[in-house]
């Protein structure tokens, strides 16, 4: 398997990083996340422009006919300097699931940026497996009408449409909501991390259209919510190597005792140990994520250990960078507490380390 980034991909991630430089700032950041649905329109369409919502999709479709290597770098750029969008939801979460169904006309209306979509499966009991689902859906003349409560939806209020997971005669199926439907609430949830917005999504006797094979759901949705937490943690490695410049960047301006703390052993160590922790988790993430565009046995429990080990090395790195900024890396004015809160929250998104560490153990029968 080869690790080298090929010129085109380095071309992707050298468009995306120009285009951050360009039109992304933490003054947007925080300007953003004090919106209710925690993205900018304007902003989107730039990336509509760019083409990147088509990231996964085939050219035939609409898309750029790329996979998950590549969405992985562009999210890798986006967790460098929390760029919110509904990138991660509506272009890896919901693409990938349509993908999987066979629904090729929502993945064309995806590709497009022009309809986004997100992914509302896990319920009351936190459990991102979707063999987990107490939602109902129950046939009605010519229609189907789900009842039912789903819980951390990303981005639902920016959501045209919920790709819902519920029960019927042929077990966990995969359904299509409108979000303007009637008997569909969408409540904002009180999160640690103001930069990523999640919801609570309420169905009481919605009408649903089933999306891929009766029975299928579960199939469809843990293949898709693998691709999400893989996506999150290429994400999350590019959040900690900001995490590395920032904590370096200011060792080597702040003074202490008459000197550059940059000087100093033990900090020396400190930002030798976050770089170590960066390139362990990169590596596990490169092969995740070449396993999975290759569909090598065993891909779902690389991607398992990928999440792992990359929410593990952004916590330690937003840690440690909060902690060598001093006291100024607890105050407002400086950003280290939203790569803080990014870690935390991220740590938890599509399955924490512990729920990824059960699956592997349930993989290997122990």
């Amino acid at each position: 398997m080869d690790f080298d980034e090929t010129e085109d991909q380095r071309d992707l991630r050298e468009m995306v990083r120009e285009f951050l430089d360009r039109r992304w700032s933490e003054s947007e950041v925080r300007r953003q996340m004090a919106t209710e649905r925690g993205y900018s329109d304007a902003i989107w369409k730039q990336v509509v422009d760019l083409g990147l919502p088509g990231v996964l999709v085939p050219e035939e479709h609409g898309g750029l006919g790329l996979g998950i290597v590549e969405a992985g770098i562009v999210l890798e750029e986006f967790g460098r300097t929390l760029f919110t969008t509904p990138f991660l939801a509506s272009s890896v979460g919901a693409t990938s699931a349509v993908l999987a169904a066979g629904d090729m006309e929502r993945v064309e209306a995806l590709a497009s940026g022009a309809h986004l979509a997100t992914l509302a499966t896990v319920e009351a009991d936190g459990d991102w497996r979707a063999s987990s689902v107490e939602t109902t859906a129950t046939a009605n003349r010519d229609e189907v009408r789900l009842t039912g409560e789903k819980h951390f939806v990303v981005d639902g209020l920016a959501a045209d449409e919920f790709l819902v997971t519920a029960r019927d005669d042929s077990g966990v199926s995969l359904y299509a909501v409108s979000s303007s439907a009637s008997g569909v609430t969408v409540s904002p949830s009180e999160t640690l991390d103001q930069t990523r917005k999640l919801t609570r999504v309420t169905l009481r006797d919605v009408p649903g259209e089933r999306v891929g094979s009766a029975g299928d759901g579960a199939r469809i949705v843990n293949e898709s919510l693998a691709f999400c937490a893989l996506a999150l943690a290429a994400e999350q490695i590019g959040a900690a190597q900001r995490c590395l410049g920032a904590a370096v960047g200011y060792a080597n301006v702040r003074e202490q005792f008459g000197q550059l703390i940059a000087e100093f052993q033990a900090v020396q160590h400190r930002c030798a140990d976050i770089l170590v922790e960066i390139e362990n988790a990169r590596s596990v993430l490169l092969y995740a994520l070449g396993a999975t565009e290759s569909r090598i046995e065993g891909w779902q429990d690389a991607i398992s250990v990928a999440k792992v080990a990359c929410s593990d090395a952004l916590n330690y790195a937003a840690a440690e960078n909060l902690h060598l900024h001093g006291g100024n890396g607890f105050t407002w004015e400086y950003p280290e507490h939203l790569y803080f809160r990014r870690a935390r929250s991220a740590d938890l998104l599509y399955g924490s380390p512990a729920f990824h560490r059960a699956l592997l153990a349930e993989s290997l029968g122990l």
